[in-house]
């Protein structure tokens, strides 16, 4: 096979031998590598699998074994890529061609310049600055030469005749500059923009018409001295302003605004003591329906009625809950300002003694009469019956001077209920059960002041439980209770059963009178044998001089006295007390 300059030498891939104890799983690597497959590792002739048998750390500057290599294990790295090769021949500026008719060469015979010939002609050259062409020697891309990127001597052109002419970048945020700050730029077709469109000069139309936009953002529209602006919407027109304020203003000065003053909608005029004013169409002819004046404080001037729904008139934050028929009423009222002010209590009734003659206003379904105070005095000297009675912050107070006050809840087995206030929460404190012969239930405790005495108040009764009330009992048996309460057992009434089971020590005190327990009440002969050899520390009960006191004694001092009474003067002792041990 020919080649360009010398042969190639062959390479050979870069291997690294690993030191291995049996021990170390990481090794640091000659060459810093970007994965596993970068490299190939071999133990004893054997290919490692990578991210099973081994992994890299440090960034790739690291081998990490899964298992210690063994320390007569030989093994190996070869890094992929690393091959080494013959550099070429230096051509020295000799031009070399590259065609058999000898039109097509690469030359560099000029430092750092790399001249193509195409043709015979030189068409482009790459230099330090870039790769440069003659004018009018394209860049063509596509198969059928679709992009063309050219300057044929006055102008430079990209030039696309297939498909979309897409300017764009790989990564979000990187800008597009288009033309000079000093230039202008050209769109000779239609433009689309899908993202957002920023123009920090003037941005000029010609006249011509802006259709289907979507957002704006706009610091000023002006016309262009002959026309006005229209701003026409087959929807709404929505004016959005984040300053809070929409300023109106003729021939540049303000006049008046619109302000967003935490979500309240304010019309200002901007010009001192100047009205706002709402001007409409009547039948052909403009009228003033309603002027307000700022010289006078904001007065409100209607053009004709004012009309306001019944209940809806507020005079000074007072609501007006007159109908207008009852304020058509006043229209008949013959009364004078002081005569009403009588009704209002402009005139004291604090010395005037109210006899049965003295007439007082009532209404009489729906007409307002005249009623003499003795009429009323008839009236509520009868029976007055009511659903409901309440007071108002003062305390409530029934009192009689004789006789009693009886609350009487006439229905048939209604109740009496007492209720109040606790800690801010309704409770029913007394119920009075009708049903069940005025049955008392108490919300809570009952505290009796004196004596809380019952039907039969019979000396030495006890109340007792029996699951649904308290009843009183009279205390029989054994067990006597006096009305001061003390608590009696008749005598020879406590018996064994009374006793069940241990009593603890705590509730016996000790037995010190004598013979409160006989010998014959020592039940030895039902003890549980010892089960073992006696020994120094046992214990044994003596009786400490015959007739004295019972003391404990251990097994030792009796081996005591027996060894001191072994003698021949003492065998009898002996005899008996080897008799008593066996």
């Amino acid at each position: 096979m020919a080649y360009i300059g010398a042969n190639p030498v062959n390479g050979f891939f870069e291997k690294q031998q690993l030191t291995t104890d049996g021990s170390t799983t990481t090794f640091a690597l000659n060459t810093t590598i970007g994965s596993t497959s970068a490299i190939l590792v071999i133990k004893d002739g054997v290919v490692q699998e990578p991210e099973e048998a081994y992994t890299l750390s440090g960034g790739g500057t690291s081998i990490v074994f899964a298992s210690a290599p063994g320390g007569a294990t030989d093994t190996y790295i070869h890094f992929l890529g690393q091959a080494i090769v013959q550099n070429l021949t230096d051509m020295n500026g000799v031009e070399l061609i590259l065609d058999v008719d000898a039109d097509t060469s690469l030359t560099a015979d000029t430092d750092d310049q790399i001249d193509i010939k195409v043709g015979g002609a030189d068409k482009s050259s790459i230099k330090t600055t870039g790769f440069h062409n003659i004018d009018s020697f394209k860049f063509v891309a596509g198969t059928g030469d679709d992009l063309q990127i050219y300057h044929d001597g006055s102008n430079s052109y990209i030039a696309n005749s297939t498909g979309a002419l897409k300017i764009a970048t790989e990564t979000s945020g990187i800008a597009i500059t288009i033309g000079h700050s000093t230039s202008e730029v050209t769109v000779a077709d239609n433009m689309t923009v899908a993202g957002d469109l920023t123009v920090t000069g003037t941005a000029s139309f010609g006249d011509t018409n802006i259709t289907n936009v979507g957002s704006i953002t706009l610091d000023t529209i002006a016309n262009d001295g002959s026309d006005g602006v229209t701003i026409d919407s087959s929807t709404d027109v929505i004016i959005d302003a984040g300053g809070a304020d929409i300023i109106l203003k003729d021939d540049g000065t303000e006049f008046g605004r619109f302000t967003n003053n935490s979500t309240d909608f304010e019309i200002k005029v901007s010009t001192q003591d100047k009205d706002i004013k709402f001007i409409g169409d009547d039948g052909g002819s403009a009228i003033t329906a309603l002027s307000l004046d700022m010289s006078a404080a904001g007065d409100a001037t209607f053009n004709n009625q004012v009309i306001v729904g019944d209940g809806k008139l507020v005079l000074n934050s007072t609501a007006v809950t007159s109908t207008a028929a009852e304020l058509n009423a006043l229209d008949g009222i013959t009364s004078t300002v002081a005569e009403l002010n009588i009704v209002d209590g402009d005139t004291s009734a604090s010395a005037v003694t109210i006899v049965d003659a003295d007439q007082i206003i009532l209404n009489d379904a729906g007409t307002m009469k005249q009623v003499a105070v003795s009429a009323l005095n008839t009236y509520t000297s009868s029976s007055i019956a009511a659903d409901n009675v309440s007071s108002g912050s003062s305390a409530v107070n029934l009192t009689t001077s004789s006789g009693n006050i009886t609350i009487d809840a006439a229905a048939n087995d209604s109740d009496i209920i007492f209720k109040g206030t606790d800690n801010s929460s309704d409770i029913t404190m007394l119920t009075l059960d009708g049903s069940a012969a005025g049955a008392a239930s108490f919300n809570s405790d009952v505290t009796v002041g004196a004596l809380l005495k019952m039907p039969d108040n019979t000396s030495a009764k006890i109340l007792v439980a029996d699951g649904t009330s308290f009843q009183e009992v009279a205390v029989s048996g054994d067990v006597g209770i006096a009305s001061n309460g003390a608590v009696t057992i008749a005598a020879t009434s406590v018996e064994n059963s009374m006793l069940a089971g241990s009593i603890a020590d705590s509730k016996l005190s000790t037995i010190t009178t004598a013979n409160k327990v006989g010998l014959a009440a020592l039940d030895i002969d039902g003890g549980t044998d010892i089960g073992e050899a006696l020994v120094d520390a046992d214990l044994f009960v003596v009786d400490n001089g015959a007739g004295g006191t019972n003391r404990k004694v251990a097994a030792s001092r009796l081996v005591t006295y027996i060894d001191a009474n072994s003698s021949a003067a003492s065998t009898g002792k002996a005899i008996a007390m080897a008799i008593v041990f066996g």
